[in-house]
């Protein structure tokens, strides 16, 4: 799993010291040897980045607002079932902002975070289905569900881990980043 970046020509620069481009984040792609890149899905890109770590100043529209996503503690464990692994489940807890919403009436707060539970839920699911449906684990689950002492070794996890059901919990605290009503 790769961040993607694009060259961004930064046309106003003429003779200033700024540089002539940056690179700018687009997105995500899954590399496999031999094979052409697949380029992640807007709502795949927003579970990888949760499941990452890398949320920071990332924004998301919902309804009636736009929150600015700030932190993601996310926890991946197996469900075990006689020391067979039955399944995985992801536990998610976000910190987000608010940043605009529509006015006249401010947005009911619990309202909006169910909206973002909800949301970051479909992305976790979203971003580990397509890891699951290339059966190529290019997230590292792996490494996080399975103790040393259960490891049923890395050709049954590749057998294993694509059918493997998944339980996504997510909570979310949000706070406004300014005072909207004002």
């Amino acid at each position: 799993l790769v961040q993607g970046l694009y060259r961004w020509e930064n046309r106003l620069h003429h003779g200033c010291r700024a540089l002539p481009y940056q690179l700018l984040p687009a997105g995500w792609a899954v590399l496999r040897p031999g094979e052409k890149a697949r380029f992640l899905t807007e709502e795949e890109a927003m579970g990888a980045a949760i499941l990452t770590g890398q949320v920071n100043g990332t924004r998301t529209a919902l309804k009636d607002a736009v929150l600015d996503l700030t932190a993601a503690d996310v926890s991946v464990d197996g469900r075990w079932d006689d020391g067979q692994l039955t399944g995985l489940r992801i536990d998610c807890r976000l910190q987000a902002g608010i940043v605009e919403q529509r006015e006249p009436e401010p947005a009911d707060t619990e309202e909006l975070t169910d909206q973002l539970c909800r949301l970051a839920a479909a992305w976790l699911r979203a971003v580990v289905g397509c890891s699951q449906a290339m059966g190529c684990d290019f997230l590292s689950l792996r490494g996080q569900v399975l103790r040393a002492a259960l490891d049923p070794g890395p050709d049954t996890w590749k057998d294993l881990f694509p059918a493997l059901p998944l339980d996504v919990t997510v909570e979310a605290v949000l706070d406004r980043s300014y005072d909207l009503t004002t």
